[in-house]
């Protein structure tokens, strides 16, 4: 059995209850709620919150949408701080709930097209991880202590420009059951990177991230 884990804090200083503000008339928490819904890999998702009206929002969003199984949990006021590590919730709630593998999804990562996480675990699988990360290629041209990371008399066209490096996109984390527990870290043994389509590797930090990620979920949700 597979779990997934979907944090929902309702602490936010950039943007206040930002897990439960709407985007593309739902509220953010819904999109990860939905696509662990619709994963074949995903037995059952835990959606932790620290607020009891979280709690009450989140058996609505249930109930609304059909999803049979999705449970909002409340997580300990200890862990809901802003410096409390995701890690510090989720291992007393594996330790429970013991599974073959634990699958994180961030709320803050709002776009994952149909299949994306069955994708990334079956490479898991097959690459016969430990744990996995999403990311997303950096194609930009890269700078390091006024040092480019490139030749500037033999420029290479952008297109064709590979830096080499990632980023996290915080959308997705898998990590076997006994790894997670063994190192109490969501990635530890042998680590893969799965890379995500160039429209859901947005996160949702400030304002301007809210109104591009509202408009692809509305492109990709339209009739």
């Amino acid at each position: 059995m597979n779990i997934a884990i979907i944090p929902a804090r309702s602490g936010s200083k950039r943007i206040k209850d930002k897990n439960i503000r709407d985007i593309a008339t739902k509220p953010l928490i819904y999109w990860s709620m939905k696509a662990a819904e619709e994963a074949k890999c995903i037995d059952k998702t835990f959606v932790s919150t620290d607020s009891h009206d979280y709690i009450t929002i989140l058996k609505g969003i249930n109930t609304l949408s059909g999803f049979k199984n999705t449970y909002p949990i409340i997580r300990k006021i200890q862990y809901a701080t802003a410096r409390a590590q995701l890690e510090e919730f989720m291992i007393p709630l594996l330790r429970k709930n013991k599974c073959s593998n634990v699958i994180l999804l961030q709320p803050t990562s709002p776009v994952r097209l149909p299949g994306t996480i069955d994708k990334a675990y079956a490479y898991f699988k097959e690459q016969k991880a430990d744990s996995l990360v999403s990311v997303g290629k950096i194609k930009s041209f890269i700078w390091r202590d006024g040092e480019p990371n490139y030749n500037p008399e033999k420029r290479p066209r952008s297109q064709e420009y590979n830096s080499g490096l990632c980023f996290e996109t915080g959308s997705i984390y898998i990590t076997s059951y006994k790894a997670f527990l063994e190192h109490t870290n969501r990635l530890a043994g042998k680590i893969v990177t799965f890379e995500m389509q160039p429209e859901e590797l947005f996160e949702i930090d400030d304002e301007l991230d809210f109104v591009i990620c509202d408009a692809i979920l509305r492109n990709l949700t339209k009739d």
